[in-house]
């Protein structure tokens, strides 16, 4: 039987249904966000070292403490759940000898949230470098940290009396011929491989104790080099996928609840992050589970997948002007940095049976590799 309906009576039905299931599709991921959120347990405090509070001038800089001697400060990757707990084995592996601290960068971990901008982030960790260490310091950083790093060794060298970089991102790689860098090789990139493991799966705060407190002293002298946060100075996504989807608020939260549930975390890390996948236990699992769920971590890890936390460092690498060691995995060859970028004199060393995490997959290895290169550095 034909509807009798008046056309217009049936344009209006058809306009409720259509209002009806556009409500339905934004209901169903809210509902599915707070029941996550509801369900969702702080990361459990830190086991090792002792974990201190920077009230800096950029908010506060949480961060572990461990060893006596000269300060070795340990920068980590970006990365869903990603903190300063990768650093765990290889600080107490480098703690008999130097003094480790290793800071949740800001909004990545307990750490206060800052603005996602590469000028920010650097003034922040400089500011840090020059309140918390009594000293120059050997750096050391890994993934899309070592951009970072690079610059803060280049521009305030008064600070950093070496540096260290532990499978870097971001940089202008080679052919990936076994002549570059001499047979070694960089990590994976996070954001795609996590992407991948979405699509695979069908995926559609609380801060821990603190026992010390140190203030700030003066703070950071303004950087007067290039301007990193300009439009030119913004990388591309790290997947232009996710980019699009981060750039549409009403898809974010679906889009971050989805590439941060478990199944997809642990496809990631078992399969991009780590060369050995039996490495990723429950334990580990679940730890990336719930720093990816803290509200500031979610803000940040956003804008590192929209890439606005890349920054340029091909000529700031070449221009350094302190020692610099180069630590690779040994599963992925796409990635090296490229030869002609390094400054001269530089050292490289790869750590086979390793990816993206090679300081987290074999840390007794990799600290004595380290600890050999800040032996040579000069005094503090």
């Amino acid at each position: 039987m034909k509807d009798s309906a008046p056309p217009g009576d049936r344009g209006s039905r058809r306009l409720v249904r259509g209002l009806a299931l556009a409500g339905a599709a934004l209901a169903v991921p809210a509902v599915a966000h707070v029941l996550i959120q509801r369900r969702l347990r702080a990361p459990k405090a830190p086991g090792w070292g002792r974990t201190h509070r920077y009230s800096g001038h950029f908010g506060p800089v949480v961060f572990q403490e461990i060893g006596a001697g000269p300060p070795v400060v340990l920068l980590h990757a970006f990365g869903p759940g990603f903190d300063s707990c990768q650093w765990r084995a290889a600080a107490e592996a480098l703690a008999p000898r130097f003094r480790v601290l290793a800071p949740d960068l800001p909004g990545w971990g307990r750490s206060a949230p800052l603005e996602p901008r590469p000028r920010a982030y650097l003034a922040c960790l400089a500011d840090f470098l020059a309140g918390v260490v009594w000293g120059r310091a050997a750096l050391v950083a890994a993934g899309h940290a070592a951009p970072y790093a690079i610059h803060l060794a280049e521009e305030r060298s008064a600070l950093v009396r070496g540096l260290a970089l532990v499978a870097p991102l971001g940089l202008p790689t080679g052919s990936g011929s076994d002549e570059h860098l001499g047979g070694a090789e960089a990590a994976p990139d996070t954001a795609a491989a996590v992407t991948g493991a979405a699509a695979a799966t069908g995926a559609p705060a609380a801060a821990g104790p603190e026992t010390a407190e140190t203030g700030p002293e003066a703070p950071a002298e303004a950087m007067p080099h290039a301007d990193l946060d300009s439009a030119d100075g913004a990388g591309p996504a790290v997947h232009p996928l996710v980019g699009q989807l981060m750039a549409v608020p009403l898809l974010r939260v679906s889009v971050l609840d989805a590439l941060t549930s478990r199944a997809v975390l642990g496809s990631y890390l078992r399969n991009h992050a780590y060369a050995a996948g039996d490495r990723v236990d429950a334990a580990l699992l679940e730890h990336h589970y719930r720093v990816s769920h803290l509200p500031a971590h979610r803000q940040a890890l956003a804008a590192y997948w929209r890439g606005d936390l890349d920054v340029p460092a091909g000529a700031a690498l070449r221009a350094l002007q302190v020692p610099l060691w180069i630590g690779l995995g040994g599963e992925d060859r796409e990635n090296w940095p490229s030869a002609d970028v390094l400054p001269a004199g530089a050292h490289v060393e790869a750590f086979e049976g390793t990816r993206a995490l090679p300081h987290a997959e074999k840390p007794v290895t990799f600290g004595k590799a380290l600890a050999r290169f800040l032996d040579q550095l000069p005094a503090a």
